[in-house]
């Protein structure tokens, strides 16, 4: 067929004479379906479709690498910049309890809305997982760590400074501030809510 013929309606439907013998993407999906129609019954296995995305694998996945990244910073900061940081994660705790226990007294005389009490029987169930949580972490210690642990508690009780290069927090209530000791396998540094403590984070 000459340049300057026309193509039929034949032949446009193939895709001849139109200056581009280009497979169109109908033609590809055909062929595709054509080829994975003669894979044999093994085949398969190794061309099948991509599994379904799982969201919440990909979160802890997420999270996992956000805690490493907070830890690596803790590690990197000077004696200094842990000892504000351990104060202000302190200082932020203690305010979240308070706010808490006021709910928790509220629900208790059974004053408040609704939301009130159900909020408040996720910080019940959240202060039951922490100090599920707190007390393995405390059996996969060491006892050289677990007196330095007991150590420290009785210092923040006679000392309550914040900022003071002894404070700690509360007992068996928040994740420790001690980046640097790691936790048993199932503990994370993040409540029941999802949130991360996040690195100097005004939501802690």
């Amino acid at each position: 067929m000459s340049q300057d013929q026309a193509p039929t309606s034949l032949e446009k439907s193939k895709g001849v004479g139109l200056g581009n013998n280009k497979p169109t993407k109908r033609d590809k999906i055909a062929a595709a379906r054509q080829r994975y129609s003669r894979l044999t019954e093994h085949e398969p296995e190794h061309h099948s479709l991509p599994l379904p995305y799982d969201l919440e694998e990909e979160e802890r996945k997420t999270k996992k690498n956000r805690l490493e990244a907070q830890r690596n910073k803790y590690h990197a900061m000077t004696p200094e910049q842990r000892r504000e940081y351990n104060a202000k994660r302190t200082e932020l705790g203690r305010k979240r309890r308070r706010e808490e226990d006021q709910i928790l007294a509220r629900a208790e005389r059974a004053t408040g809305p609704p939301e009130l009490l159900a909020k408040a029987e996720l910080i019940r169930a959240k202060r039951k997982k922490n100090a599920e949580r707190a007390k393995r972490r405390y059996d996969s210690m060491t006892q050289a760590e677990k007196r330095k642990h007991n150590t420290g508690r009785s210092v923040a009780r006679r000392v309550r400074t914040v900022g003071s290069r002894d404070s700690y927090l509360e007992p068996y209530d928040e994740s420790s501030n001690d980046w640097s000791m790691q936790g048993p396998p199932d503990s994370h540094n993040e409540d029941d809510d999802g949130n991360d403590d996040d690195y100097f984070s005004e939501d802690e």
